[in-house]
C-alpha cells in the first residue's frame, strides 16, 4: 500500500514540476513482494490496471492474484491514481498466496499478457502458462538471462504493439 500511495505522489510531484497534468502519467501499477517462509512461500500483489500477476507452480497449478481492470472500450483501462490508494481500495487490491511449492512469481504488463495469453480467461490456463514458462524458465535459470529476457521481450506480435514488462521472481531453492 505505502508503494502504490508513494507512486501516486511522485506522479502528482513530476506533473507539478513539469506543468502537465496528472492523467498525462497515467500508467497501470503491478506491485509485488515474495518471501521465502519456513511454510511456504508468501506471494503479495497490489494490482491497477492491466496486465497480469500469478504464482506459478510448473505442470501444476496457477494463482492469479487479482484481475485487469478494464474500461467500457477496448483498450480502455484503470490507472493508478488517488483514488487508486484510499485504505478500502488499496485493502480490496491487495492479494496474497502462500503456497509450498514455488516455480515462480509472475507480473507482466499487458504488452505481454495480451499477445500470450489473448484472453483473461485465458490467464487460468495452466497449459499457456507451461508454454510461456518453456520459454522463460532457462532465461531464469540464465547467469546472463537478463539480457537475453530483453531480447525475448521483442518478440512480434499482430496487433499487440504495447510497452513490455516483466519481473520474475524465483525461489532461490528453485534456482540451485
Amino acid at each position: 500500500g505505502q508503494a502504490a500511495y508513494r507512486s501516486v505522489a511522485a506522479i502528482h510531484a513530476q506533473a507539478d514540476q513539469a506543468r502537465a497534468q496528472v492523467k498525462d502519467f497515467a500508467s497501470t501499477a503491478l506491485i509485488g513482494i515474495m518471501r521465502s517462509t519456513p511454510i511456504g512461500t508468501l506471494c503479495a500483489c497490489y494490482w491497477v490496471g492491466d496486465g497480469a500477476v500469478a504464482v506459478y507452480r510448473q505442470g501444476a497449478q496457477v494463482l492469479i492474484l487479482g484481475a485487469a481492470d478494464a474500461g467500457e472500450y477496448a483498450g480502455q483501462t484503470r490507472f493508478l491514481d488517488a483514488n487508486a490508494v484510499t485504505a478500502e481500495v488499496i485493502a480490496a487490491r491487495t492479494q496474497f498466496a502462500l503456497v509450498a511449492d514455488i516455480t515462480a512469481f509472475i507480473l507482466m504488463t499487458d504488452g505481454v499478457s495480451d499477445p500470450k495469453f489473448d484472453t483473461e480467461a485465458n490467464l487460468k490456463s495452466l497449459p499457456l502458462w507451461d508454454e510461456l514458462w518453456a520459454q522463460l524458465g532457462p532465461l531464469a535459470q540464465a547467469g546472463d538471462g537478463a539480457e537475453q529476457l530483453l531480447a525475448w521481450l521483442d518478440f512480434w506480435s499482430p496487433g499487440n504493439h504495447d510497452d513490455r514488462t516483466l519481473l520474475m521472481a524465483v525461489p532461490i531453492a528453485a534456482q540451485e
